[in-house]
């Protein structure tokens, strides 16, 4: 969404029962949000079923969203939610989820940066990802690949920003040792 303003006259129309104000939001979303809830799950099909469930979720419920609040943070934490209650009920392991999530295709770090290039090798950052602390794999998933800010972050995630901030610095600095290792 543009600016601000034009962001929030969407929200409110979408809130009035506004159709193409919500299809405008489901244009905006859906690529994002099918992306991230792929990388989530592994699987085409159940990404798809996914990011449905996650629309319709958040068609229900846009008439509650606080325009004060994140929207973008508040869609990610709806599919977010939605893949763990999805995790939880197929697997019966919350902690599968970070196990189940797709390789990171790029990541913006100038250091791991050039150790990934320098590898070209995607089995490294497999194996790097693999062998990281669960919960830092899904802030190195929305910081890089969904670009949210820290706050947008620790909303969607329900932590505090230090924490984010901690967790993303310890996320990096454990990814470079696992890359290192590898080498």
């Amino acid at each position: 969404m543009e600016n601000l303003e034009e962001k929030k006259k969407i929200i409110i129309a979408a809130k009035k029962g506004d159709m193409r104000a919500f299809e405008k939001i489901l244009y905006i979303y859906e690529k994002r949000i099918y992306s991230h809830l792929y990388r989530m799950v592994g699987q085409k099909e159940d990404a798809e079923d996914l990011t449905q469930t996650t629309f319709l979720k958040l068609y229900k419920n846009i008439k509650s969203i606080n325009l004060d609040k994140n929207f973008n943070a508040w869609v990610y934490k709806i599919a977010t939610n939605t893949a763990y209650d999805w995790l939880r009920k197929k697997r019966g392991h919350p902690e599968q989820f970070m196990e189940d999530m797709g390789t990171i295709e790029t990541i913006e770090d100038e250091t791991a940066y050039d150790m990934i290039e320098s590898l070209e090798n995607k089995d490294a950052i497999e194996y790097a990802m693999n062998n990281i602390k669960k919960s830092y794999k899904s802030i190195l998933i929305l910081f890089y690949r969904e670009e949210l800010s820290y706050q947008e972050i620790a909303d969607a995630l329900s932590v505090p920003l230090n924490t984010v901030k901690s967790n993303l610095y310890r996320a990096k600095k454990s990814l470079k040792e696992q890359l290192i290792s590898k080498i």
